[in-house]
C-alpha cells in the first residue's frame, strides 16, 4: 500500500521552470540496457553531457511538441513521465543545431563501422526504430509515452502508484491542447525489463515483443 503518513504528491502539467528537475529525475532513474551485448548496461560516456542535452531536449522539443507531466510534494519533483503526440511537427533539424552548440552533441555523428560496439548498438536500434513505426501504424494511439522516471527513494507501491498518477492525468483528457477531441490508446515502447513490469502493473498490455540480437523489445498500450 502507498505510504499514507504523508500527503499524497501533487499531480499536475509541468512549466518551463520545471525542466531542470525533470531533467535530473530523468539522469538519475534511466533505463538498465544492454543493446551492444557487452554484458554491461550502456552508460552515457559523460552523465553531465547526458544532463546537458535532456534539459534541451525537454526545453527545446518536449514542453513544445507534447507534454511533461510531474508529481511535487514538500520534498519537490518526485516523478515525471515525458509524453509526445505519434506524429510530431519535425524539428530535430533546429533540436540538432542547439545540442551542436551548446554540448557539442551531434546526433548524426555515427561511429566508424570498425567499431564493433557502437555497431551492434546501431543495428539494435534500427531494428526497435522499424518495429515502433510498424505498431504507431496499427495502434495509432493519441499519446505515446517516451520517458518516465521516479525519485530513488520512491521504491514498491508507492512508485507504481505515483506511475499510474503521472499516466491516469493525461490518459483522462477528453482533448488536445488544441481543443481537438482525442482518441486512442497511449502507447509505450521499453527495452529494460524491471520497466516492463512496471508499465504492467499500472495497466498497459503487450501489443507486441520484438526480439533483438540482446534483449527484447517490449511494446505496450492502455487505454
Amino acid at each position: 500500500m502507498p505510504d499514507t503518513t504523508r500527503p499524497a504528491a501533487t499531480v499536475r502539467r509541468a512549466r518551463f521552470v520545471d525542466v531542470p528537475g525533470v531533467a535530473r529525475l530523468l539522469t538519475t532513474d534511466h533505463p538498465v540496457v544492454d543493446l551492444d551485448g557487452d554484458g554491461r548496461p550502456d552508460a552515457p560516456v559523460d552523465p553531465e553531457q547526458l544532463s546537458s542535452a535532456t534539459r534541451l531536449v525537454l526545453s527545446h522539443g518536449i514542453l513544445e511538441q507534447g507534454e511533461i507531466w510531474v508529481a511535487e510534494d514538500t520534498d519537490g519533483l518526485r516523478a515525471a513521465t515525458v509524453w509526445l503526440p505519434p506524429e510530431v511537427p519535425a524539428f530535430e533539424d533546429e533540436l540538432r543545431e542547439v545540442l551542436v552548440r551548446e554540448v557539442g552533441v551531434d546526433p548524426l555523428d555515427e561511429p566508424a563501422d570498425d567499431e564493433p560496439v557502437r555497431v551492434a548498438t546501431r543495428q539494435a536500434l534500427g531494428v526497435a526504430q522499424s518495429a515502433i513505426a510498424d505498431a504507431l501504424d496499427a495502434v495509432r494511439p493519441r499519446l505515446v509515452l517516451v520517458a518516465a522516471a521516479v525519485a530513488p527513494d520512491l521504491e514498491g507501491a508507492d512508485r507504481a502508484d505515483t506511475l499510474r498518477r503521472l499516466v491516469d492525468a493525461p490518459a483522462r483528457a477528453q482533448h488536445s491542447l488544441d481543443g481537438l477531441p482525442v482518441d486512442g490508446p497511449l502507447f509505450t515502447a521499453i527495452v529494460d525489463p524491471a520497466r516492463v513490469e512496471g508499465m504492467r502493473s499500472i495497466g498497459f498490455v503487450e501489443h507486441r515483443s520484438v526480439r533483438l540480437e540482446h534483449g527484447t523489445l517490449w511494446i505496450g498500450v492502455r487505454a
